[in-house]
């Protein structure tokens, strides 16, 4: 649905990332949020997000500068889905923060090309923060096929 949405902005249009917000406390109202660009389009790139109503909103940002462009994300590049890839990111700790802090945390979950490895792979990027305290913020990144950890800080 996300990608047909897209085609109907660019033919080429393609996945860069996709973000779901586990809880976030200013309470977003969309399920996931989903960023295309297409190799045609320099100027602009388009955000698609999917409503908790199930409906689409989709924005058009304009770029002072060149889009930089990456490699598609595509199916072939993640088996895992959302809820998959949040159950093997979550060691125990992080249960414990999201039950403990379910009223106030800004986390996500987002399905990316990691730019710290040269190669520059397709991951699963968890992050747990806490809205209201400084200092915690973990990061656990996983394999978007095998679901393996890829690293925690």
């Amino acid at each position: 649905m996300l990608e047909q949405a897209a085609a109907a902005w660019r033919d080429d249009a393609y996945l860069a990332f996709a973000d779901v917000p586990l809880h976030n406390g200013n309470s977003n109202p969309w399920l996931i949020a989903t960023a295309f660009q297409s190799p045609s389009e320099d100027s602009e790139s388009l955000l698609i997000m999917l409503q908790e109503d199930g409906s689409l909103t989709a924005e058009r940002i304009p770029h002072t500068v060149p889009v930089v462009q990456s490699d598609p994300i595509t199916r072939e590049d993640w088996a895992l889905d959302s809820q998959e890839a949040l159950e093997h990111a979550l060691d125990e700790g992080g249960r414990t923060f999201l039950k403990d802090h379910s009223d106030r945390q800004c986390s996500f979950l987002i399905l990316e090309r990691d730019p710290t490895v040269p190669t520059e792979p397709v991951i699963w990027r968890l992050t747990l923060n806490d809205c209201e305290v400084r200092g915690f913020v973990e990061h656990t990144v996983i394999n978007p096929i095998t679901g393996a950890l890829i690293r925690q800080k």
